[in-house]
């Protein structure tokens, strides 16, 4: 006689012996993984801004890079591969089968999170736009405009920004409208009498200095803080479902223990370097060590949560299995974006820092990140 299905679970699917077992180690590791993860994502923060506690620049560096490599494996190997195997248990029906839906919503998870990154940057520019912000031009001597709001002419500001001892093109009205008089016509006809003026008077120059566009600053400032926003969001939703797993896991309790532990405090340094260079305003500096708050406990609340529900709870049960799979395809998603779009993207190719760096020094935060990643990777064998 066949077993029994329903639409989602088949009733013959092996399910895992209820073996509790090591119950000290298991509420011990509430407390360890609050400790690990508080270590890795509050060092960052606190080296920052205590004087007694100076981090040295290597350390920083290290644990910078070193961590985002941490995330990026992260989001591939812990992440959209457990979801995988959630989603296409033999404990679920064939139809978890017949489509790849991890995948699928890790995909929808990245145009999600695109999505919310385009319409943060449009809504600062608009803001900025109706406010009136503009790039003025500051000029001294003689010569300055007469208004400070006037906008930047495009033609000077390529001579400026590219090569600054290039003369400015245009024609000589050109000149005298944007505010530069120059030579006029009169005064190239008596030479003799601009010498002579010259020699009682002290040479007067013109210089223009460009401000840095307001809008785009915004810009940039938004994306920094909604790109560590999506990041804290992807950490905390797989860390919650890390703690449970771990609590209600059976014989590969102590390995998965030991890999944890690695897990959090790396996955939170790589956090708090990102927390630590996130331009928060003076007013909202708090919201760094509330994300860093949150990461440290969201592992121990999810070991706590799965010890409460132990007797209950069932990891290959379709409810589990969904749930873990959908939340996991979702961080999946958000982790992915963020590690290629900021972690890798960002920091690398379109970041001030490396902009006038060596390239032995790329190299060395690439080969960090490269390492973390690796190690993360390797620990997928057994987490």
């Amino acid at each position: 006689m066949e077993p029994q299905t329903s639409n989602l679970y088949i009733r013959d699917c092996p399910l895992k012996d209820d073996n509790f077992e090591h119950m000290g180690l298991r509420i011990s590791s509430i407390f360890v993984m609050l400790v690990a993860s508080m270590i890795g994502v509050l060092l960052p923060l606190v080296a920052s801004r205590a004087k007694r506690l100076h981090l040295p620049y290597p350390v920083y560096f290290f644990a910078r890079y070193f961590g985002s490599g941490v995330i990026f494996a992260t989001s591939f190997i812990h992440l959209l591969f457990e979801a995988h195997e959630n989603l296409s248990s033999p404990c679920l029906s064939n139809a978890f089968r017949q489509y790849p839906y991890a995948y699928g919503i890790a995909l929808f998870s990245i145009f999600v999170t695109f999505l919310i990154e385009l319409v943060t940057k449009f809504k600062i520019a608009e803001k900025a736009r109706k406010a009136g912000l503009s790039a003025p031009v500051h000029s001294h001597g003689p010569n300055a405009l007469a208004a400070e709001g006037n906008t930047f002419n495009l033609c000077e500001s390529k001579s400026h920004g590219i090569n600054p001892t290039s003369q400015p093109c245009g024609n000589q009205n050109d000149l005298e409208i944007a505010g530069f008089s120059g030579l006029t016509s009169s005064e190239s006809k008596d030479d003799t009498a601009s010498e002579k003026a010259s020699e009682n008077q002290p040479a007067i120059t013109t210089t223009t200095t460009v401000l840095e566009d307001p809008i785009g600053k915004n810009e940039k400032l938004a994306a920094q803080i909604s790109n560590i926003c999506l990041l804290e969001a992807g950490i905390v939703f797989h860390s919650i479902f890390v703690g449970l797993t771990l609590a209600v896991s059976n014989s590969e309790f102590k390995t998965l223990y030991a890999v944890i532990v690695f897990h959090q405090m790396f996955e939170g340094l790589g956090l708090g370097a990102r927390l630590e260079r996130t331009p928060w305003s003076p007013e909202n500096a708090w919201v760094a060590w509330l994300f860093a708050f949150l990461f440290s406990i969201t592992t121990p609340v999810g070991i706590a949560i799965g010890l409460g529900v132990r007797k209950s709870f069932e990891l290959n049960s379709p409810r589990a299995l969904i749930t873990n799979g959908v939340f996991d395809s979702i961080s999946a998603g958000i982790l992915i974006y963020t590690s290629l779009v900021e972690l890798m993207g960002g920091e690398f190719l379109h970041s001030d820092e490396f902009a006038h760096s060596s390239l032995k020094t790329v190299l060395g935060a690439y080969a960090w990140m490269s390492l973390g990643a690796t190690l993360m990777a390797l620990l997928g064998a057994w987490a």
